[in-house]
């Protein structure tokens, strides 16, 4: 959710970010090493993605027109990485969000506990209580909303100089899955043109 984002258009459809799960949009991760984010189809834009990440090797599909790009991580560390916030900045300037670039997919409660996070006591979402922590690091905060009967996540609000930037609404939260490595394979058919 962002406030730049027209309510009825493909990036505002509602989207499941999740370690495991079977939703329109499903992100999988296992440790460091692989990670996967299905897509839901966009028709319209003539896109259907798939991303997996199975270090070193990652492939970015178009399940519509099976066509696929493979990437091999040149190294010398493999870390399959999914940050929340993610910024380009400028040659020779300080990262202005730093302080969150160890806040990803699947470690939000953990990022929260280690940086020491403010308690701001209960907010509703979806007239649920929640608790809510919060971290300020420059113009940026964030705020995670905890289920307080399983302490998953329920919410993510990312503020920048004090306006929404975006939110993650989490629809489903599973952890200690069994392990697939069928998961990380791309799909057979694929027309794979190796990139840099």
């Amino acid at each position: 959710m962002s406030p730049d984002t027209a309510p009825d258009s493909f990036g505002a459809q509602p989207k499941t970010l999740t370690r495991a799960g079977d939703k329109d949009w499903t992100l999988y991760r296992v440790s460091n090493k692989y990670w996967r984010i299905e897509g839901a189809p966009d028709p319209a834009g003539g896109i259907h993605t798939l991303r997996i990440t199975r270090e070193p090797d990652a492939w970015v599909i178009n399940l519509l027109d099976n066509t696929a790009r493979h990437i091999i991580d040149p190294g010398p560390t493999f870390f399959a990485r999914l940050p929340i916030i993610s910024t380009l900045k400028s040659n020779g300037q300080p990262d202005p969000n730093k302080e969150f670039q160890d806040l990803e997919f699947g470690n939000e409660v953990r990022f929260f506990r280690l940086h020491k996070a403010r308690d701001l006591g209960l907010r509703k979402v979806e007239e649920k209580d929640c608790n809510a922590l919060a971290i300020k690091s420059g113009a940026r905060e964030v705020t995670l909303l905890l289920d307080p009967d399983t302490s998953k996540p329920v919410e993510m609000d990312v503020t920048k100089d004090g306006k929404p930037d975006f939110s993650i609404r989490y629809l489903s939260y599973e952890t200690d899955l069994p392990f697939d490595p069928s998961l990380f394979e791309p799909p057979q058919g694929l027309k794979i043109t190796e990139s840099k």
